[in-house]
């Protein structure tokens, strides 16, 4: 509980978890066509992505280098805005048909940010948006929302790639 009293969830993601919601997206993306070029936003879109880029036989898998919470701890503040702490190999992807992937959307603000960098500083001529997990108790209305979603949970989430802090 925080000091409100209030009841702040965490549902922590098993590896079977990832599995499911990864077959899930690629049903999806596949019944769409598969993609040219997959873009992970790292760190946490990173095993999402490789795992995509095998199911799908794409070899050309970038990332980009967002972050929007100030730690690894559960329920970690957040910046205002996300930043881009670095940008690896987007070039070669204007006219292109691009998946973006990250493990969860909170605010949508990250997401809103790489798919804002892959269409107009990319010039991508598809892009499609996936991730794992959409925490609804986050979810800006206004942002656009993502092409394919593994999940819907309502509260903090960890993958079972993360080490997790206490606040």
């Amino acid at each position: 509980m925080n000091v409100a009293g209030e009841v702040r969830t965490v549902h922590q993601l098993t590896w079977g978890d990832i599995q499911q919601h990864v077959a899930s997206v690629t049903a999806a993306i596949t019944r769409d066509g598969s993609p040219e070029a997959i873009v992970a936003i790292a760190r946490g879109g990173l095993i999402p992505a490789v795992l995509l880029a095998h199911r799908f036989g794409c070899r050309d898998l970038r990332t980009l280098n967002f972050t929007h919470t100030t730690t690894d701890a559960v329920h970690a503040d957040k910046t205002t805005s996300p930043v881009l702490t670095g940008v690896l190999a987007v070039d070669g992807l204007a006219g292109r048909d691009v998946l973006l992937v990250d493990d969860i959307a909170g605010s949508g603000d990250t997401l809103a940010a790489a798919r804002h960098l892959l269409s107009h500083t990319a010039a991508a001529r598809r892009l499609r948006t996936v991730v794992l997990v959409v925490n609804t108790a986050n979810w800006t209305r206004h942002q656009q929302a993502p092409t394919y979603v593994g999940h819907r949970v309502e509260g903090w989430v960890t993958f079972p790639w993360e080490q997790p802090t206490s606040t």
